[in-house]
């Protein structure tokens, strides 16, 4: 009994053990030189190492390199990167590594940094030993046994220029700048140009940026090996500006897009409106969780905003009565967007939302809006597209909406999608039908006036009355009175009718 109840602690003691050295070490990175002195012409070897579970780091100066991985399982593996240097001149070279990673055990990011510097120096010249003097000095001059050759090489570790492609460095003295960046800046490339063209420059080209300060060394190397080291201090501030800071952050914007954060305060003011409407830029408000990811973004266009009205820009992901949403939207799987303004919002405002951890890039959306009062929903549209995770809804009014892959109400849409085309058909078969009938009247009155003879005159009916014979006197004076009328004539307007 005794050796089980040994056994038994003895291996819960083992297992204590592993588990407690499994959160002793975070992860972490350094760099390292075999040695830090050596002679031209031979190798030094520079070793990166790091113990993580996922590394992003990037090596430079007298070796360029970048080190990426992760452990599939997510626990921290010790890694390591080894690169020979060496010189063929006296000076020196400094390798250097910065980035990020990731511990497996707390998925903390630290962003280390170091480097080491190997000088250089010329080989040694062989030595002679000396032989003994005679006691007796020779008369006469002495001629020296080894005379020195002057070194004619040039000195000059001087640079002509030092920028930063895209930004302007400010000189604190000789060989110390600064430079301040936004935080949408990830990188700088540096280049620089020496006075004598027979030094040698490293520590150019492209310089990946962490928040936060990151130094920056140039190293000039003389013809004759003298060397000197220029330093740039790079400052990638933090993307820090709030809805309150919104004029600093229209001042720090050299371009037409503003970025701004929420940190609490939701209101965006009628002053805070009129300033984004008179500034003719695009804002983008984030809203951040405690991960640093943005869980959604209000982007404002100054060029569209009239109305300057105070606007809520607070956001939520649930509503009050979830078992009512679901079943207005038959249960289905989505995300509710809850806006707490109910009111209606100025023209140019949109929402960004990620919805990244429930759709894939590329999946379309249906979006509904639900009205918790009536218990009804309605379709807005249904071809909202995932890209980067985020979806993009134009927003004129509060509400709350439901996102979803299902298609709620297909027959509605079936309807409408079949009356569109009916009605364009209809339409085309009422205009064939009044360009015919206009055609067969035009027809028909073209016929009409070809058949109908043209008339100069116009007739009127003969009056016939019944034949009678007239008492005809022999005299003139007896002869008037009733006689018969022959014609009428009215060929003339003018003419008048005449009794024969």
């Amino acid at each position: 009994m005794k050796r089980i109840i040994k056994g038994f602690l003895t291996t819960f003691i083992f297992v204590l053990t592993l588990f407690s050295m499994k959160h002793v070490y975070a992860a972490s990175a350094s760099i390292s030189a075999s040695r830090t002195s050596a002679y031209v012409g031979e190798n030094v070897t520079v070793t990166v190492s790091y113990f993580a579970a996922a590394w992003n780091l990037n090596v430079s100066g007298g070796a360029s390199d970048t080190i990426v991985g992760y452990d599939a399982n997510g626990n921290n593996v010790n890694g390591s990167q080894t690169y020979n240097v060496s010189l063929s001149y006296p000076g020196s070279v400094t390798v250097s590594f910065s980035g990020d990673v990731t511990d497996g055990n707390t998925d903390a990011t630290t962003y280390p940094s170091g480097s080491v510097t190997i000088t250089f120096q010329a080989q040694p010249q062989p030595t002679t030993q000396p032989t003994t003097q005679p006691t007796t000095q020779p008369s006469g001059p002495t001629q020296p046994t080894n005379p020195s050759t002057p070194d004619n090489r040039s000195g000059n570790a001087n640079l002509k220029s030092l920028k930063a492609e895209g930004q302007e460095l400010v000189k604190v003295d000789d060989t110390h700048y600064t430079l301040s960046v936004k935080n949408k800046v990830d990188h700088i490339t540096i280049k620089a140009e020496a006075e004598d063209s027979k030094a040698k420059i490293t520590g150019e080209g492209r310089k990946d940026l962490k928040v936060g300060d990151n130094t920056v060394e140039v190293v000039v190397t003389a013809e004759n090996g003298a060397t000197k080291t220029y330093t740039i201090t790079v400052t990638r501030r933090d993307n820090v500006f709030t809805l309150k800071q919104l004029e600093d952050a229209i001042k720090d914007s050299d371009d037409n897009e503003v970025d701004l954060i929420l940190d609490g305060d939701y209101t965006l003011t009628t002053k805070q409106l009129t300033t984004i409407k008179d500034s003719f830029k695009t804002f983008s408000i984030s809203q951040y969780d405690e991960n640093k990811k943005v869980l959604y973004t209000w982007i404002i266009n100054g060029k569209q905003v009239r109305d300057t009205v105070e606007s809520d820009l607070k956001v939520l992901f649930d509503v009050k009565d979830q078992n009512t949403l679901s079943e207005v939207m038959e249960y289905a799987d989505g995300v509710v967007i809850r806006l707490s303004q109910d009111g209606k919002y100025p023209k140019g405002f949109s929402l960004k939302v990620y919805v990244g951890d429930k759709y894939k890039n590329g999946d379309l959306l249906h979006l509904y809006t639900y009205n918790a009062k009536e218990k009804t929903r309605k379709l807005i549209s249904d071809s909202l597209k995932v890209s980067d995770g985020y979806v993009t809804i134009n927003i004129e009014e509060g509400a709350t909406f439901f996102l979803t892959k299902a298609n709620l109400d297909p027959v509605e849409e079936k309807k409408m999608n079949i009356f569109i085309p009916i009605c364009i058909v209809e339409g085309i078969i009422i205009l064939l039908l009044l360009l015919t009938r206009g055609k067969k009247k035009k027809n028909k009155e073209e016929k009409k006036e070809e058949t109908t003879p043209p008339t100069t005159q116009s007739t009127i009916p003969e009056i016939t009355t019944p034949e009678t014979t007239p008492v005809v006197s022999t005299t003139p004076e007896a002869n008037i009175g009733y006689h018969p009328v022959e014609k009428l004539d009215t060929g003339n307007s003018d003419s008048n009718s005449d009794i024969i």
